[in-house]
């Protein structure tokens, strides 16, 4: 778990790009502010939700899983790239909350919204934060190499990999589950 130490500063800044831009897509989604890139964000929800209907609790269940571990380590393996993926996964994932908060909210009770959103706030996007900050850390490592921090790509790559199976998985599969079944119990 160290490396969720070190890595603490890239988690803070992932955190910082995802919630400025849950604002944003909460702010520009409906309305006068409505722009091109969040009528995008609005198709691609609908598209996604409908590859993910009809499929009963254990297939939507793995649906939503095998996504959101495939964000995750994409996040940790495209980091490398100077942290530029993992930044734009944050801030992408954030106006599509912004914009998902603001659609059920005109929707659906706060009680609906509430549990619609907290599988997301306990365990998902904590995950993604971590895999985000995880990701722009290891982007990072040549300029910390430099400062001799002497952890070196490989070194840092374990250390990501570990806090990815032994913290990110697990929550993404709790996730994963509680999102199943609600989606299970609000469709049936």
């Amino acid at each position: 778990m160290h490396a969720l130490v070190l890595a603490r500063t890239q988690i803070t800044a992932a955190s910082l790009i995802f919630f400025s831009f849950v604002l944003l897509g909460l702010v520009y989604s409906d309305g006068p502010n409505r722009s091109g890139v969040f009528n995008f964000l609005r198709e691609a929800i609908g598209e996604l939700a409908s590859k993910a209907s009809g499929k009963g609790f254990i297939g939507i269940t793995i649906f939503i899983f095998l996504n959101n571990l495939k964000a995750a380590f994409f996040a940790v393996i495209l980091g490398p790239l100077f942290g530029v993926v993992p930044a734009l996964q944050a801030a992408a994932n954030g106006a599509i909350i912004g914009v998902v908060i603001r659609e059920a909210a005109s929707r659906s009770s706060a009680l609906m919204l509430l549990l619609g959103l907290m599988p997301h706030g306990i365990f998902e996007i904590p995950a993604m934060l971590i895999s985000w900050g995880l990701g722009i850390w290891l982007g990072l490592w040549p300029l910390k190499s430099i400062r001799g921090d002497g952890l070196g790509f490989i070194g840092r790559s374990k250390m990501a990999l570990g806090v990815m199976l032994r913290i990110v998985l697990p929550l993404l599969a709790i996730a994963a589950l509680i999102e199943g079944a609600l989606i299970s119990l609000l469709t049936s």
